[in-house]
């Protein structure tokens, strides 16, 4: 496949409830916007030139230096294109998780509905260890709530936000009822489990599928391993010589390695596990670790690039200077920034911020996919409480929503124990997960000015505004440069940006 054709696949793939096969039929064959029946020429005569290609050298030079040398970096030249279908949004976080040469798009709940049912049952992961347990016939029952709730509640939901927000009389019908449905799906995915069914597709080069399939046959849940097993025969077939180690002595001991580790680390916190912690319903953002010396650290960094002088001797320069000076070189590396994606130079990269963030497992979905960052989060869990959007108490539907939420609760306490992992199935987008996120400033420029815009997501929107805050607190002169964070309440997050959307196509047409 063309690599545009292949890009603009996975990408239409996160906004649609389809299969990708079916997408790719309904939207790229025989369309007057991409015809594929121009490729099948060259197709057919790349076919039959095969034979002319001397494939069986490139694959002995691949093998000679994976295998023998250990030569990592040459595996990055190629990569494969993957969709997984049918797999939890919990077993999702074990392929976004490793960030480094993987590029990953999933299912938005913000744009596709999660209420279909096949076979008369609505989508989400049923495990079969859980199943075939005393706890199975809770399962089920706790999921199918979960689901009726956020089906049943999807067009009330609808209407009182197109009360709320009446259309403006320039906006097309199309772009408010887009933003209307958004909106809804963004309130209501709360209730959506982490066993709910969804697709997503990625790209990864070659070294990064091997770690992946080594970390995913690593893990104690039966579907990830299910997954992996897939995964490494379709890379067989496409980049078979990048996964060849997974089988031999090295490729064996290194999967040992981490599945031991897996278990030590779970057996570490063996005796603080099971200390009941208090229910918070509230989220929360804390500032952990940042460097005290962090402007004068950048200073000296920028001068390094700019004179011949070592590091150590900038820093003591840096060191030396007022305050004022220290505003003026900094606003003079800042000042030059007119748009969002103006990114602050390399520099910023020299001092990190560490936090501790309580947020509802959609948010930590979204932030966590930023790569250049560290995230470390505990088991999903439904005991830290969960969030009630205020639309839903305003809408008058606060019992109603909170119901399957508490109920996935109570089972999550009696599944715990027996079933540790299995039970994170039950916790949903809105219950509140601890967990720790690790960047450099230049990052922290783009998380808070990115999540913070109006079509945002609320809940990540709040998360970035408070990093926000709590940078400015004590980096203020650093702080200055991040002029697009957006600190307003937009009220229908994608009504200004479906309407530029619209501008947009009518220009290129």
């Amino acid at each position: 496949m063309p690599e545009v054709l292949k890009g603009a696949l996975l990408s239409r793939y996160s906004r649609s409830s389809l299969p990708l096969r079916d997408l790719f039929i309904k939207e790229y064959v025989n369309n007057e916007e991409f015809d594929i029946s121009k490729y099948m020429e060259n197709l057919q005569s790349f076919d039959q030139s095969q034979s002319a290609l001397n494939t069986e050298k490139a694959k002995k030079f691949y093998s000679k230096w994976l295998a023998m040398y250990g030569d990592d970096s040459i595996a990055e030249l190629s990569g494969i294109h993957i969709a997984v279908e049918n797999i939890s949004v919990l077993a999702t976080k074990s392929i976004e998780d490793r960030r480094i040469g993987i590029s990953p798009l999933e299912k938005s709940t913000r744009y596709v509905r999660f209420d279909d049912k096949v076979d008369g049952k609505y989508q989400y992961y049923r495990d079969p260890e859980v199943i075939a347990s005393k706890y199975g016939a809770a399962y089920i029952t706790t999921l199918d709530l979960m689901f009726e709730t956020y089906s049943t509640l999807l067009e009330p939901m609808s209407e009182y936000f197109r009360n709320k927000f009446p259309k403006p009389e320039d906006v097309s019908d199309t772009a408010y009822a887009t933003s209307i449905r958004a909106k809804a799906c963004d309130t209501l995915r709360g209730l959506l489990p982490a066993a709910t069914l969804t697709n997503m597709g990625f790209l990864a080069n070659g070294r990064a599928v091997e770690y992946l399939l080594t970390k995913m046959y690593a893990t104690p849940l039966t579907e990830v391993k299910e997954i992996a097993k897939e995964i490494h025969a379709e890379s067989q077939s496409f980049i078979g010589n990048f996964v060849e180690r997974l089988e031999t002595e090295s490729g064996i001991q290194n999967l040992d390695y981490y599945t031991e580790l897996e278990k030590s680390s779970w057996k570490l916190g063996e005796e603080f596990r099971y200390d009941k912690p208090t229910k918070l319903n509230n989220r929360y953002v804390h500032m952990t670790e940042y460097d005290k010396d962090g402007e004068s650290k950048i200073i000296a960094s920028t001068l390094f690039q700019a004179t011949n002088l070592p590091y150590e001797s900038l820093l003591q320069k840096s060191y030396s200077m007022s305050p004022k000076q220290k505003g003026e070189i900094i606003d003079n590396i800042i000042g030059l920034r007119k748009a969002r994606w103006n990114r602050p130079p390399k520099s910023f990269e020299e001092i990190y911020y560490s936090f501790e963030i309580l947020s509802d497992m959609g948010a930590y979905k979204d932030l966590m996919r930023h790569r250049v960052l560290s995230s470390y989060k505990q088991l999903f869990t439904t005991e830290l409480g969960y969030l009630v959007p205020a639309e839903i108490i305003e809408a008058g539907f606060e019992k109603q929503y909170s119901s399957p939420m508490d109920l996935a609760d109570n089972l999550y306490q009696m599944m715990k124990t027996d079933f540790p992992f299995q039970a994170q199935y039950l916790t949903g987008h809105g219950h509140l997960l601890r967990w720790r996120l690790k960047m450099n400033l230049r990052e922290a420029y783009h998380l808070c000015e990115l999540r913070s815009s109006p079509q945002g997501h609320p809940s990540y929107r709040l998360i970035a505004q408070e990093i926000y805050k709590l940078i400015e607190s004590v980096h203020p002169t650093l702080a200055r440069g991040m002029k697009f964070v957006n600190m307003q309440d937009p009220g229908l997050e994608r009504l200004s940006a479906e309407v530029r959307k619209e501008q947009r196509l009518n220009a290129m047409k």
